[in-house]
């Protein structure tokens, strides 16, 4: 285990710190609420830092987590940990290891008396109780929902054939992680892109089906035994992200445009808003109510707040440069986000200066 240690902003951060008040500057009235400024905690490290690749926010907001990258050395790999602070103050209150190859994603369940943690590049899902660092199984899986308790892997890839590239797109499984076996798995899915519900009751996903013009579509799942709830038609560009409402209403889907549509019925909600990110997402982010999304785009290195509240939504940009890194993370009400700040752990919260 390691010391519990108060973290300080030493001067080399400062001039870090002096970029994000600009960046502050320039989030909409929304985000910023009454605060001028995000106040600035930068995170412990553990001894051993390999930088991180995900964060989740713990649902008593007292907790954040994260997994970390690994890097080899002396033909040893190192990393693959999931690490748990306190969000008052930023101290490391657990390191986690276990896992092979950098973890993919974290999530809390059992209202945050569990941490899972999954690993993409091995498929390897471990549960690791809080506090406690032995994981209970190991399962496949590389989506995982949001609540903990179940995770969806989508088995798919492309095959060189005689200097063609084939798509191979094979099944769907959904895994109970309390049990660690398959709830149900879908045949042929060809799912490019997809997203489970907060509560994890619904699974979306986005496919190219080439018999079905136009061909885009996306699926909308009951997570418990797989039985279709939804088949939307989204056009014929690709969908890089997607995001359910709280309460399930109404799913976000991004390409080229952000376009809301009804879980109910299908149909679109409200005006298309373009979008004009380049390269795929790292992440989508909507507020429970669905007023406020956000979202970062790869080549672009910017994240986009939007206000669906307002009488003509629109983006507004914040170039998180000089410093800010992914990966990124806001919680469920988009007032504190998690990143990195020239490689280091950092935490903004926008309700309180």
């Amino acid at each position: 285990s390691h010391n519990l240690t108060q973290c300080e902003i030493v001067p080399w951060t400062r001039r870090c710190v002096s970029s994000l008040l600009v960046l502050a500057c320039m989030l909409p009235a929304p985000l910023r609420g009454q605060a001028a400024e995000p106040a600035v905690t930068m995170l412990a490290k553990p001894k051993q830092w390999v930088g991180l690749s995900s964060f989740a926010f713990g649902p008593s907001g007292k907790y954040l987590a994260a997994g970390t990258d690994t890097f080899t050395i002396n033909g040893r790999v190192t990393g693959g940990d999931v690490l748990l602070w306190t969000i008052k103050g930023g101290k490391l209150k657990k390191t986690m290891p276990g896992h092979r190859s950098a973890v993919t994603a974290v999530a809390f369940r059992e209202l945050g008396k569990q941490l899972v943690s999954i690993s993409a590049a091995d498929g390897e899902v471990r549960v690791f109780e809080l506090p406690g660092n032995d994981p209970s199984y190991t399962a496949l899986a590389p989506v995982l929902a949001e609540d903990g308790n179940a995770v969806a892997h989508f088995a798919q890839g492309t095959l060189d054939v005689a200097g063609e590239i084939k798509r191979i797109t094979g099944d769907l499984a959904v895994w109970d992680v309390a049990t660690g076996k398959v709830r149900w798995r879908r045949k042929q899915t060809h799912a490019e892109t997809g997203a489970i519900s907060s509560d994890g009751s619904l699974l979306a996903y986005y496919a190219q089906e080439t018999n079905s013009p136009p061909n885009s579509v996306v699926h909308i799942l009951n997570m418990g035994d797989g039985s279709l709830v939804r088949t939307i038609q989204v056009g014929w560009m690709p969908v890089n992200g997607l995001a359910f409402t709280a309460d399930n209403s109404t799913l976000f889907a991004v390409n080229e445009e952000l376009r809301r549509f009804t879980v109910a019925t299908g149909k679109l909600v409200g005006d298309k808003v373009a979008t004009d990110h380049m390269g795929s997402l790292n992440w989508l982010r909507v507020t429970p109510d669905g007023h406020r999304a956000a979202f970062n785009a790869q080549l672009s290195n910017q994240v986009k707040w939007l206000d669906l509240a307002a009488k003509s939504p629109k983006f507004s940009v914040a170039q998180l440069l000089d410093g800010v890194q992914p990966p990124m993370c806001f919680d469920a009400t988009m007032t504190r986000f998690a990143c990195e700040i020239e490689g280091e752990p950092a935490l903004l919260d926008f309700t309180r200066k």
